[in-house]
């Protein structure tokens, strides 16, 4: 009975979030530049039934969620404003609204580099604890995104999607335990991953299949191999380092790293086994042991290849099924809430979009 007492006293926070705009996702960095639109209202019981909403314009003396954009940075331009909304019963919100232009911090997930899909977050949180107020979504609203003014679009595309999660943060001030709530809203960026697909992994496999024609080496000059086999290595351990340059100082592996390293153990065990198979020169079945090895190491890169590609996919199409399922309840509480208008709104969206992409015949893009 206590804890159900709690709960009712509880403020709810009600929060839509618009991303206006997204000009661009700094990986290395783990931030994005964005333009956003912040919504939060509450119930102000003491103004119900208030006959003219406009003339309440001193709102210091109601209560206030004290709310905080807890990822964007301190340098953003923040413009702040609030009003007094009447519910359909009469019931009053106090609405406070955000306009942030800045860099927000986000944490990117990046193991799946560069298949990966990342969630854009803005963290809406308060200064008061858990157990004084609750932030939630907004039901009778719709968070957006606006996918056509995404300006780094060669990189990423953005879903037609947002989505809230809602988080505890907890903190000790003089050995005593808070806990703030938030509300993590976000949207979805998939990751084109068509630049380190033909610039490294495709460079990369062409050089480890090269690491194969050093069998074409006479078996008895195994130091023309090795040399061979030691320039392929330097060459995969050069273009680790240049991925390295596209990713944070991370701890853990991503499918890029393990492509390469793969790639790089695979010439690794070629450099190895012209060194063993130079210990067998007066043996007569030397050029059948070679024969042996060039054969199983062509199954290993085969095998290797067929396997990471495989991982890949799964995964990618793990991740566009949960999309396509937060798409599918964003639609519903979309088509619930505005109905043929939001239908419209889309239709309208997707003719832009293909404006925009449609290549004349001069070879220019009309916009």
């Amino acid at each position: 009975m206590s804890e159900a007492k709690e709960v009712k006293k509880k403020k709810r926070i009600f929060v839509k979030v618009n991303f206006l705009k997204v000009t661009d996702i700094d990986t290395i960095k783990e931030v994005f530049h964005a333009d956003i639109f912040v919504q939060v209202r509450w119930r102000e019981p003491t103004l119900d039934n208030s006959k003219d909403a406009k003339t309440v314009t001193d709102f210091t003396k109601y209560w206030n969620p004290k709310i905080i954009i807890s990822n964007s940075a301190p340098n953003a331009s923040t413009k702040t404003w609030r009003a007094l909304k009447m519910g359909k019963n009469g019931e009053a919100f106090i609405t406070e609204k955000w306009r942030i232009k800045g860099v927000f911090a986000e944490n990117l997930e990046l193991h799946d580099f560069p298949f990966d899909v990342q969630d854009l977050s803005i963290v809406v949180s308060s200064e008061l604890t858990d157990d004084v107020v609750e932030i939630i979504e907004d039901d009778d609203e719709v968070s957006a995104v606006n996918v056509l003014c995404f300006v780094d679009d060669t990189e990423w595309t953005v879903r037609d999607l947002v989505y809230a999660d809602q988080r505890t943060f907890s903190k000790e001030i003089a050995e005593t335990q808070f806990k703030n709530p938030a509300l993590l809203v976000k949207c979805v960026a998939t990751r084109n991953a068509g630049f380190f697909l033909y610039n490294i992994i495709l460079i990369m496999t062409m050089i480890s299949t090269l690491s194969l024609t050093t069998f074409a080496v006479d078996q008895a000059l195994i130091p023309n191999r090795l040399q061979l086999s030691f320039i392929i290595t330097l060459t995969g351990v050069t273009f680790k380092m240049v991925s390295n340059q596209s990713l944070p100082k991370i701890p853990y592996l991503t499918h890029l790293d393990r492509f390469i390293i793969g790639s790089m153990v695979f010439n690794w065990i070629v450099c190895v086994w012209h060194a063993v198979i130079s210990r067998y020169k007066d043996d007569p079945d030397q050029e059948r042991y070679d024969h042996i090895a060039f054969y199983t190491l062509i199954g290993v890169f085969v095998f290797f290849q067929l396997l990471f590609w495989l991982v890949v996919l799964i995964k990618r199409f793990y991740l566009e099924y949960k999309t396509r399922n937060r798409e599918k309840v964003y639609q519903e509480k979309a088509l619930r809430l505005m109905g043929s208008t939001w239908q419209s709104e889309r239709m309208n969206r997707k003719r832009r979009w293909d404006r925009r992409n449609k290549i004349d015949a001069s070879g220019n893009f009309s916009v």
